[in-house]
């Protein structure tokens, strides 16, 4: 079994400005994009694979695979923190940190993490490409290049 672990440094509770987004936001409460499951069952992708995929098992698969998380339940990460491991496997949600029990995993990963930040280049600062706004594209994250906004 492969261990799957999160290491992340910040907080949950900006004391200055309360809640910094560590969260992020709740998408499955807005229907924005709208799901189209037919769009899913007429794409190539589907045709190609061929493997009966109906609407009904569609759905039951994306029920299957969907993680609730409800974030006023579990253990708060206290905001004096500065360190959080989570072990994405046993707690998708990231509610129990677990670096004060693994210390040899947070090491490890710190270590990694110090490796990248010594051979990161340099990076021009460049203006955001206004193309890239997925507000362009049905609010979908896309490879913006290869399309022109809607």
């Amino acid at each position: 079994m492969t261990l799957v672990f999160s290491l992340s440094a910040g907080s949950v509770l900006n004391p200055t400005f309360g809640r910094d987004g560590y969260y992020g936001y709740d998408t499955s409460l807005t229907n924005n994009p709208p799901y189209d499951a037919d769009l899913v069952l007429d794409s190539e992708t589907n045709r190609v694979i061929d493997k009966g995929l109906t609407k009904k098992k569609l759905f039951q698969t994306r029920k299957k695979v969907t993680i609730a998380c409800d974030h006023g339940g579990g253990e708060s990460v206290s905001r004096e923190d500065t360190l959080f491991l989570f072990d994405l496997e046993n707690d998708p949600c990231e509610t129990k940190n677990l670096a004060d029990k693994l210390p040899n995993i947070v090491a490890d990963l710190s270590a990694q993490l110090l490796w990248y930040w010594e051979v990161l280049q340099p990076q021009h600062c460049q203006e955001p490409d206004p193309n890239s706004n997925p507000i362009y594209y049905n609010n979908t994250w896309v490879p913006w290049m290869e399309q022109r906004p809607t």
